[in-house]
């Protein structure tokens, strides 16, 4: 335990996102908090090491979100989160940046620099993590993923859903001859993604949930939620995903565009998902 403290203390920063800048501007125990983070422990955990309360823990933990997603000069982005049963590896990826494991998960994170974007936080999404969720196994998994978040930063969950006319439900738009405004058909939209997600919501009820949806491309609406909130946790590819980029064309332009940072899950199921 001592030999772990004065490891935490010193200045190993290999479980660090590479970006001086971000670095700059983490306090000691932020820079902490980030390589037990990166061990996969749980707030817990980290109380027990750090001798310190849990609730305490979980404060620190939610400020550097909130640091890590307002703080101009620091701004960063997380980007290839893959679920997985291994559990998680201290190598750096393909990017040449230094992993972190999101606590408890099977996950890997990759820290990368996002530009920055001048955008008024929206007042409604403060201590909000947004997700796009298309009903595809890619929109499962960042569901998922975001909703463990939520549970313990206790933040509010916002899950967001996109819709365009051909991807429409059937009666959505058009039903018994009568023909639903944009807001209408929105509405109805919304309903539906309440119950698909209803299991989950039901299972987990000390998170706080909204459900929002907005006619437009899905990268549009995604952006355009996001001034304000702690992250933005999408899914690697949803609904027409393609194998030619590494990442779809939703994720990519928000991890370009956002105006938090964006977390992007990759499917648990390669073939499911159809991921390389």
């Amino acid at each position: 335990m001592g030999e772990t403290r004065d490891r935490l203390a010193g200045n190993d920063t290999a479980l660090l996102p590479r970006d001086a800048t971000l670095e700059l501007h983490l306090t000691l125990r932020e820079r902490q908090l980030l390589r037990l983070i990166s061990t996969g422990m749980t707030n817990r955990e980290m109380a027990d090491e750090l001798g310190l309360a849990e609730k305490t823990v979980k404060n620190y933990v939610s400020g550097l979100f909130c640091k890590l997603g307002v703080a101009r000069r620091a701004q960063a982005a997380v980007v290839g989160v893959r679920l997985e049963r291994s559990a998680p590896r201290a190598t750096s990826g393909a990017d040449g940046m230094g992993p972190s494991a999101l606590p408890g998960e099977r996950a890997t994170v990759h820290a990368v620099d996002m530009q920055t974007h001048s955008h008024p936080p929206d007042p409604d999404l403060a201590n909000t993590i947004v997700v796009g969720h298309d009903g595809s196994h890619g929109g499962e998994s960042a569901f998922e993923l975001a909703l463990r978040l939520a549970e313990r930063l206790g933040a509010t969950l916002l899950v967001v859903r996109a819709w365009t006319i051909d991807t429409a439900p059937h009666g959505t738009l058009v039903s018994g001859g009568y023909v639903a405004s944009f807001d209408e058909a929105s509405a109805k939209v919304a309903r539906i993604l309440e119950r698909d997600v209803a299991d989950l919501v039901t299972a987990h009820p000390g998170v706080t949930f909204r459900f929002k949806a907005k006619f437009g491309q899905p990268a549009a609406v995604l952006i355009a939620a996001s001034p304000g909130a702690l992250m933005l946790v999408v899914g690697s590819r949803g609904h027409g995903g393609f194998s030619s980029l590494l990442l779809g064309s939703v994720s990519e332009q928000c991890t370009r565009h956002a105006h938090c940072p964006v977390l992007v899950v990759r499917p648990r199921d390669p073939k499911a998902g159809g991921e390389p």
